[in-house]
């Protein structure tokens, strides 16, 4: 089943509600040196048009009702685990080693889209995913951020 492009619209919608719900300076202090939230308030709409493209490829090739691990998801991903969620009725394991983000980013969930089944979940991939099956992987900055590379 591929979304129509009023699906398409509603997810930018969710993904900005979400985004209007989060405490950008919390997320600032964790993604940046300095000045943190004015860089995010760059970034945003950036994030929100990649994030529904990258959704927009990946549900060609997931199958509704699937399960995904993201490894190292964030800010980036949301939009693309609120479209496996929403559109394909699939389950998102979203691990991330951050406690501050995943905090902030379950708040902003919980404040504006409560009904949806997406949350962050804090601690080791490996340890998170337990015993469960996955048709679907995703590595996110895991390779790319020097601060992780002793958790690898």
């Amino acid at each position: 089943m591929t979304p129509a492009a009023k699906d398409w619209l509603e997810l930018e919608k969710m993904t900005r509600r979400c985004f209007a719900a989060v405490d950008w300076a919390v997320l600032g202090d964790v993604y940046f040196h300095e000045d943190g939230e004015r860089h995010w308030g760059e970034r945003r709409p950036l994030v929100v048009e990649l994030g529904v493209q990258l959704a927009r490829r990946l549900l060609r090739h997931v199958a509704p009702g699937g399960t995904s691990l993201w490894v190292g998801a964030g800010v980036a991903e949301l939009p693309v685990l609120l479209a496996e969620a929403v559109f394909v009725g699939r389950e998102v394991v979203a691990a991330n080693l951050i406690a501050e983000e995943v905090d902030a980013l379950n708040a902003a969930l919980q404040r504006a889209l409560p009904d949806v089944p997406v949350r962050y979940r804090h601690g080791d991939a490996r340890d998170l995913a337990g015993e469960s099956t996955f048709d679907q992987l995703g590595c996110i900055s895991v390779f790319t951020d020097p601060e992780r590379w002793p958790a690898l």
